[in-house]
């Protein structure tokens, strides 16, 4: 067995050795030892060949290594001796007697290897270890003490199961001394909308835009010339703090009211006493916040704030336009209680999300007044192409019947209601009117047809008579 110089304590891992002796015709002889050193004429036994130079084990049970392997010797056997391998006891009926002993695991364990295990029947009856093969060629019966397989620590790792190497936050304890540190902040990720609050900016002039293409300028910004971030300060740091307080639209850490690298930030707090203890973004490390500045002639013209938003970006669009009245009405609110002199009380929020589900309601809203100018359609063509108003009723319960019976469908199975699926309402008009007017137009001609039926049958009899 080790010993360890710095713990002055026994190594729990032993290492077994295996050599072997080839005796031409004869069955060839294993021999297992805590040594390393091999006499004349063993040899180290080789890969090559599924067989085992050396193994790890244990020498007292640990973990899960609780199954105990004997290796027996018998001297009985001339002109050498012989070793075996057993999970059970050594059979001195027979010679055997006890080596050492070494515990394995019988079940597979983190960095561990199998390793096969069988007696040879014939004299002198040794054990060979081999890796892949069960049985080891000896034997091909059902397992038993003689015969079978265990685990054993990769050699890679000598100490896989007994000593685990200390990693860095090994023992740590956070709240030791009776006082536990912050927890690490969530950094944020880019799952909710992003809305900006912004200052100094009237609009966009687009007056001078007379080209009509959809690349074309898109307008100049029209600035606020009353606007002065320096006398304007603490309504901002108000505003902000407000808005990164409210937790129903911004997450925890989401509120960016300044840009990264600016020495603004620094100099707040001297400003204005409402600077004091600005929310804080969680960002990642090298991550840049979204807040911004615009810079004209060395002066400030415009600020722009962001914040992250609890609004998920997979909502729907009509669920998260309630999110959006909640932030309109929340940011009217903190202007209205700003002085009627203030620059800021132009001020307004936008997002880019705000865009796309303003686009994706209109869409749904037009495609469900199409809907309903289809069916009208519908409906006048079925009663001047069959002008029967007593055949246009089915036509209509039929037609009504199938968009109903879509959207139940599309209820039940939870689907919101978006633009693709209010296109596909409009087109379901179209495609279930077909079947049902020829079904009309059928009927129409079968009338005509039994109608006729009884005078070609007097004209025949009127013949037959003559």
């Amino acid at each position: 067995m080790k010993t360890n110089p710095n713990t002055n304590k026994t190594d729990p891992l032993l290492t077994v050795y295996m050599s072997k002796l080839v005796q031409g015709g004869s069955t060839t002889i294993y021999r297992f030892s805590l040594n390393t050193s091999i006499p004349s004429p063993w040899k180290v036994c080789s890969t090559e060949h599924d067989e085992v130079s050396s193994f790890q084990a244990f020498s007292h049970p640990c973990n899960n290594y609780t199954s105990r392997m004997t290796v027996c010797v018998s001297r009985e056997y001339r002109p050498y001796p012989s070793w075996m391998i057993t999970s059970g006891l050594c059979d001195p009926r027979h010679g055997w007697t006890q080596e050492f002993s070494f515990y394995v695991a019988a079940s597979s364990q983190q960095n561990s290897r199998r390793l096969y295990f069988a007696q040879c029947h014939q004299r002198p009856h040794p054990s060979r270890l081999c890796v892949k093969t069960p049985g080891c060629g000896f034997s091909s019966g059902p397992d038993g003490p003689l015969k079978g397989s265990f685990y054993t620590p990769l050699p890679s790792d000598p100490s896989s199961a007994a000593k685990t190497k200390a990693s860095k936050t090994s023992g740590f304890n956070p709240c030791s001394g009776g006082v536990c540190g912050r927890p690490a902040v969530r950094p944020l990720v880019d799952t909710g909308a992003m809305v900006f609050v912004v200052f100094g900016i009237l609009g966009v002039n687009r007056s001078e835009n007379r080209e009509n293409h959809v690349i074309g300028d898109m307008g100049s910004v029209m600035l606020d010339p009353e606007f002065d971030i320096f006398k304007e300060m603490g309504h901002l740091c108000k505003i902000c703090k407000a808005v990164g307080a409210n937790r129903k639209l911004v997450k925890p850490g989401g509120a960016q009211c300044l840009p990264s690298g600016n020495k603004l930030s620094s100099v707040l707090p001297l400003l204005h006493p409402e600077c004091h203890s600005l929310p804080e973004p969680n960002l990642l490390p090298g991550q840049l916040s979204h807040g911004a500045v615009g810079m004209h002639g060395g002066k400030v013209r415009w600020l722009s704030m962001a914040f992250e938003s609890t609004t998920y970006k997979g909502k729907s669009s009509f669920q998260t336009y309630s999110d959006f009245l909640q932030w309109e009405n929340f940011i009217q609110e903190q202007l209205a209680s700003l002085p009627q002199t203030s620059a800021l009380q132009r001020g307004f929020q936008t997002c880019e999300h705000w865009k796309q589900i303003f686009m994706e309601i209109i869409g749904v809203e037009s495609a469900l007044w199409s809907l309903l100018l289809s069916l009208a359609i519908c409906v006048a063509a079925v009663s001047v192409f069959t002008a029967h108003p007593l055949l246009l009723l089915p036509v209509l319960i039929t037609i009504i019947g199938v968009i109903c019976l879509v959207v139940a469908v599309m209820y039940w199975l939870g689907w919101e209601m978006g633009a693709v699926e209010a296109i596909s309402l409009s087109i379901l008009v179209g495609s279930s009117v077909d079947y049902c007017l020829h079904l009309v137009e059928g009927y129409l001609l079968a009338g005509e047809t039994v109608s006729l039926m009884p005078g070609q049958s007097s004209v025949r009899e009127s013949q037959f008579l003559s």
